[in-house]
């Protein structure tokens, strides 16, 4: 079964619009697979797998198939601080130290407390052990960290006394390590694993009966039948290498797997509110707006600023709160693995949540879930959704330059919210610059407006002033 779409005749979605925008983006990104559903009122309203789940054995993906739900883990992680809480068993204002040592150093012997590490400020920046044991598992790059469970994690965090950057609560730094921690916390206080108590006490309760953690739950049963094969997309275009998940070793910053049908539960218990896993107030607790995220705006980029300028998105308990998207309040929490990349997400006042899980890393996956969800309340993606608008303009401006009578050639690709330029001269030495985008509106029908480049670049690295051979 690759769609699910149970009948609502009243429903403007857009379903074509919708899946051609998914295959494009898998297409131009090389995803293998990918399952999305999208919840109204309650509701799955459209469920569909993409592409293959496993190239080798030409298995198509549903909206069965299992993923690694990465990050999203967090969330749970999150409400069961928060369960424990509404049970007079911790606060989130005790101290680490309450519980367990905290292995985490804290600039001037600050205090660090359980409401730091769900909300990533306790001050300490990123020490990239999730980045290096992936990388390193999958053959590209990375360091091989002796690490085989969580508490391995904590041994290496050790030592990094000098790598405080602020007091606990200033800043937000996205620090897996903190909710590996608060993984430990949870087993301490509630007696089992946080692994087992997370199952019991929040999969189970919303019958996300195909979400687990450990390997033997996830193959009992169909053998892993409904499991995506993970899969490394090379650099340069080369085929998809099968990956793998690393069982045990992640913790409670990223070890869930799960289906978008599961997923889409979930999302639907935020729309009740928390009903059936954590009271009213535990729900405002995690939603409410506690520190703002480092990323900006730039409506400027589009043309004239707005009167209001837009409000930065913040970080809660385990989730991201965005108020600018389509006039609403959207929260949710991204993931990945390398291999396994996915989104899940809801916006209270429409009542529609998005689970979106794919088997590698490719097109940005809130990007994609941010359409979905336009075209599931009937709005436009392209007129409404500024990263659309950026994405289009790079891609037209991509390509290959020359000057007057091929004089000098440049090719122009993009990279992230950028383009490089490289100066093909021959048996010169390359030259390549960074372009900025300073506006992405053209001043008329059909002009190609042009990015910023940097003032006096180096002679073997200034622009010419050329058109898209």
């Amino acid at each position: 079964m690759t769609t699910l779409i149970p009948r609502n005749e009243s429903s403007p979605m857009d379903t074509a619009k919708l899946e051609s925008f998914v295959f494009e983006k898998m297409s131009s990104s090389r995803l293998p697979g990918l399952s999305l559903a999208l919840v109204k009122d309650g509701d799955v309203v459209y469920a569909r797998g993409f592409g293959q789940a496993d190239i080798g054995k030409s298995r198509a993906a549903t909206p069965q198939t299992l993923y690694g739900a990465a990050s999203i883990t967090k969330s749970f992680v999150a409400i069961a601080i928060l369960q424990l809480a509404e049970r007079g068993l911790l606060a989130v204002s005790d101290p680490v130290e309450k519980f367990v040592p905290c292995p985490i150093p804290s600039k001037g012997g600050a205090t660090i407390r359980l409401e730091h590490l769900l909300t990533h400020t306790s001050g300490m920046p990123a020490l990239a052990y999730i980045e290096a044991v992936l990388r390193h598992a999958h053959g590209i790059g990375g360091c091989p960290l002796p690490i085989g469970t969580p508490r391995d994690v904590l041994t290496f965090v050790h030592g990094s006394d000098d790598w405080a950057e602020t007091a606990p609560g200033e800043r937000w730094f996205y620090l897996n390590e903190g909710y590996v921690l608060l993984g430990e916390i949870i087993a301490k206080v509630s007696g089992q694993p946080y692994d087992q108590y997370i199952t019991e006490n929040i999969l189970r309760p919303l019958e996300m009966s195909r979400s687990f953690f450990a390997e033997a739950d996830v193959t009992r049963g169909d053998g892993g039948e409904h499991l995506a094969t993970p899969y490394v997309l090379p650099r340069g275009g080369g085929p998809p290498r099968a990956g793998r998940y690393l069982y045990n070793v992640l913790g409670g910053d990223a070890a869930l797997i799960t289906n978008a049908l599961d997923l889409a539960r979930y999302a639907a218990m935020f729309l009740r509110r928390g009903e059936g896993v954590m009271s009213d107030a535990s729900f405002d607790a995690m939603i409410r707006p506690r520190v703002p995220l480092p990323s900006r705006p730039m409506p400027e980029l589009w043309g004239n600023a707005p009167a209001t300028p837009p409000r930065p998105s913040h970080y809660g308990f385990g989730v991201s709160i965005s108020d600018d998207f389509l006039g609403e309040t959207l929260i949710g929490h991204a993931g990945s693995l390398i291999v396994s990349t996915s989104y899940v997400g809801f916006m209270p006042r429409s009542n529609v949540g998005v689970a979106v899980l794919t088997n590698g890393n490719g097109y940005a996956m809130p990007q994609l879930a941010k359409v979905a969800l336009a075209v599931l309340l009937d709005r436009d993606p392209h007129a409404e959704l500024a990263f659309l608008k950026t994405e289009k303009v790079l891609k037209d401006l991509s390509g290959f330059y020359e000057t007057y009578r091929g004089t000098l050639k440049a090719k122009v690709t993009r990279d992230g919210e950028f383009l490089r330029v490289e100066y093909l001269c021959g048996d010169q030495s390359p030259g390549t610059t960074t372009l900025v985008p300073e506006y992405l509106d053209g001043p008329s029908r059909g002009s190609t407006p042009s990015p910023k480049v940097p003032d006096n670049p180096p002679s073997s690295e200034r622009p010419a002033t050329a058109g898209r051979s």
